[in-house]
């Protein structure tokens, strides 16, 4: 199974709140329970010690990925990922601690096709930075252990020089691209098909550059149908009410041709014969 995304929202404040959010577009697909949810906040000044964890609609548990940080006064980002307890629109907030009159930038993920075990993320994420101005910023490489795993990966610009523009290197799908005041973010998507070392990636931002902070990282593909059936993530069955099911069962008597139906429990678990 391929990963898809069912919606990317993105969000700028120009630094009059200590507060940004995103609630999910739900285009071109709605959310559902279990989906795959992944959070990229970032800001182009202060300290990463100021964007604590965000909240979520449901209140479910966010998993840090990685922390990008360029620095005192430089660019930041700040990668989470959930699973989806509740379906539809999803809010995503966070409150930043401190000054907080800075540039801040969110960018959330709903993606299907996502495995759906406790370590989605494949091998270890990267980041890079730098604090004088750069017309190309690398997104370092990642190692993966899967051939078919889905590259994330995220940059912001710092110290209140925005970028007018973000190129994505060939092969990645750039789906975020924002400016706002001195600060900026883009971010993109590549399907791997090979398992080993992606090699870096390169965007070009004209036409001097900016500082900047960035980080690159896998999401495994979840396996192919077929075999023993999956149940949804068992972070999301705590927090759900599954009802068995039953299942009508016929039995013909010995003494009658007519057939009687009796109600028999299933469970939902897979069975093999």
């Amino acid at each position: 199974m391929a990963i898809a995304i069912s919606s990317i929202t993105t969000a700028t404040n120009d630094g009059t709140s200590a507060t940004i959010s995103v609630t999910t577009s739900e285009s071109p697909t709605a959310t559902q329970v279990g989906d795959f949810v992944v959070v990229v906040h970032s800001n182009d000044f202060y300290t990463l010690a100021n964007m604590p964890t965000p909240t979520a609609t449901g209140t479910p548990t966010l998993t840090n990925i990685v922390d990008a940080d360029g620095g005192t006064n430089q660019g930041h980002i700040r990668c989470w990922w959930y699973r989806a307890n509740t379906g539809g629109a999803q809010t995503v907030s966070v409150t930043e601690t401190g000054a907080h009159d800075e540039e801040k930038f969110m960018a959330v993920y709903v993606l299907t096709g996502v495995d759906t075990g406790a370590s989605p993320i494949d091998g270890t994420p990267a980041t890079n930075s730098s604090s004088t101005q750069q017309t190309s910023q690398v997104c370092n490489s990642v190692t993966v252990t899967n051939a078919d795993s889905y590259v994330i990966q995220a940059l912001a610009a710092g110290t209140g020089v925005a970028a007018p523009s973000y190129t994505p290197p060939g092969g990645t799908t750039k789906q975020y691209d924002q400016h706002v005041g001195g600060g900026s973010h883009g971010g993109g998507v590549k399907q791997l098909s090979a398992s080993g070392a992606t090699g870096s990636f390169t965007w070009t931002i004209p036409p001097s550059g900016t500082p900047y902070a960035s980080a690159t990282f896998a999401v495994k593909t979840a396996a192919a149908a077929g075999g023993t059936l999956a149940g949804p993530p068992a972070e999301v069955v705590a927090q759900q009410p599954y009802v068995t099911r039953v299942a009508p069962v016929v039995v013909v008597p010995t003494t009658s041709t007519t057939p009687a139906t009796i109600p028999v429990a299933v469970s939902l678990t897979a069975c093999t014969s």
